[in-house]
């Protein structure tokens, strides 16, 4: 019963996040919104082709080039609301327009063939739907977890606490590939790892079963996000064989398996980042005053992004308080520190790879972009196995001390109030409006639902009591 009202409240946290800003403020959102339109190929009134040039055409209103009155017309300045769109007529739905990308051409993963499936007439109840919908997966993924899983749920429910908020909760319920992302690639590496465990041990196919559910949800986060996410998904390959290489009772053939797993696994993701020469290359590609600028710059900024949000939401112009940065790395800092137990070396030395890879991956000039949500999942994903490798009390909640409890839950569900709030400022009157009530002078919301202080009240207390419910002990009749 617990675990359902965990779900319920994180469902209803993530909701608030979904109702709290416009169809298209997603990173890049009229470029995701158009090849979830042109999903399903050429359509009439959905996705054409121009004949002459080739070009994709989709609805006006969800193009950021569109003119001064664009679907996106309050890019670029963080003082300026979302209140532009009501200046837009209806012509933005019905009158086709090209995509204003460059060489567009639709990626039709399954994350934009279901997402296609919520396509109507208006755009915003559209997104809407979509926003709901992958809600709704992240729900499932994590609820498959917490049955199949309840010791590595638990980890995963932690690492979620400190690090969910801003930028986690606000991609899963957002438009975006990364939302699968960030909903199936940890949920499937912590069911394959649970389920190859037990294999192992036992041989069922029950368990086999559990491996191939992982498997396929981990093919579906990098099928939605191919261009980075091929990394992560490597990532949590290896790191299935390293945790389980050297269990007992293995046979010679499970060890050559794995052992080949592993070194194709390994030789892929050094290829495609560089491998060790990569340092030098980068640093002869940027020379020695621009790589420092990448490391003390970008690199520290993506850190800074996992816990502070920044530029990691949205536009670049979406401005987090302070506050939500620092109370976001004393709920880290606390968390770690008071889930640590006796981790072997073997787990120091991957924990530090991963931080390591983390911090590297902004660094360079490649394929990962600089802000920090390109490495949000890895960074969860590090934190995940730091919490199962400590075994504080067998789970790392229950040997969290009860004095760092509080200030977790606490910590973090502060950070996601001002986060939020902030967030719903953005785009109801804009940032260099001050005060704490947003219903006043709103100049945009949704035609329907909650107002804007109520959704901001709601998503602030699910999220406590979601945090509270999962770190907080259980108090048991005496």
């Amino acid at each position: 019963m617990r675990g359902l009202v965990v779900l319920a409240a994180a469902g209803a946290a993530c909701l608030a996040w979904a109702w709290s800003s416009p169809a298209a403020s997603a990173p890049d959102g009229d470029y995701h919104l158009a090849n979830v339109w042109c999903a399903d190929g050429v359509r009439a009134n959905l996705c054409e082709r121009d004949p002459s040039t080739g070009e994709y055409l989709v609805p006006r209103g969800l193009l950021r080039y569109a003119g001064p009155l664009g679907h996106v017309c309050y890019v670029g300045n963080a003082g300026a609301s979302a209140g532009c769109l009501r200046e837009i007529d209806a012509t933005v739905a019905t009158q086709l327009a090209p995509t204003g990308r460059m060489e567009f051409t639709p990626e039709p993963s399954a994350f934009a063939r279901v997402q296609h499936v919520f396509v109507g007439p208006d755009i915003e109840h559209s997104a809407r739907r979509m926003r709901v919908a992958n809600v709704a997966v992240a729900l499932v993924a994590l609820g498959l977890l917490g049955l199949l899983a309840p010791a590595a749920g638990s980890a995963l429910g932690l690492a979620l606490v400190v690090l969910g908020a801003p930028v986690g909760i606000f991609f899963v319920a957002a438009v975006h590939p990364q939302s699968w992302v960030y909903s199936l690639l940890p949920a499937g590496w912590l069911l394959a790892d649970a389920g190859l465990g037990r294999w192992l041990a036992t041989r069922s196919a029950r368990w086999a079963g559990v491996v191939a559910l992982g498997g396929a949800l981990m093919w579906l986060a990098y099928d939605a996000r191919p261009q980075d996410s091929w990394l992560f998904v490597g990532v949590a390959v290896l790191l299935l064989v390293v945790r389980h290489a050297t269990a007992a009772r293995l046979d010679r053939r499970v060890r050559v398996a794995l052992a080949a797993v592993a070194l194709v696994t390994l030789a892929e993701l050094l290829r495609r980042i560089g491998g060790p020469r990569g340092v030098v290359d980068q640093l002869s590609l940027q020379g020695v005053d621009g790589a420092w600028n990448r490391l003390t710059v970008d690199a520290a900024g993506a850190v800074r992004d996992l816990v502070a949000g920044g530029n990691a939401l949205g536009s670049s112009d979406v401005v987090m308080p302070t506050i939500v940065g620092v109370l976001g790395a004393v709920a880290l800092g606390v968390a770690m520190a008071g889930a640590h137990g006796r981790m072997a070396r073997r787990a120091w030395a991957t924990f530090g790879l991963l931080v390591g890879l983390a911090a590297y991956l902004p660094w360079r000039v490649g394929d990962i972009g600089v802000s920090g949500r390109y490495v949000w999942v890895l960074a969860v994903i590090a934190l995940t196995y730091y919490f199962l490798e400590c075994r504080a009390g067998g789970v790392a909640i229950a040997g969290m001390p009860r004095a760092a409890r509080p200030v977790v839950v606490a910590a973090a569900g502060l950070a996601n109030t001002f986060a939020l709030h902030a967030h719903i400022r953005r785009y109801v009157t804009g940032s260099d409006v001050a005060g704490w009530n947003l219903n006043r002078d709103a100049e945009w919301w949704w035609p329907s639902g909650l107002a804007p202080m109520t959704t901001w009240l709601l998503g602030s207390a699910a999220f406590a009591l979601a945090a509270g419910l999962l770190v907080l002990p259980e108090r048991r009749p005496t």
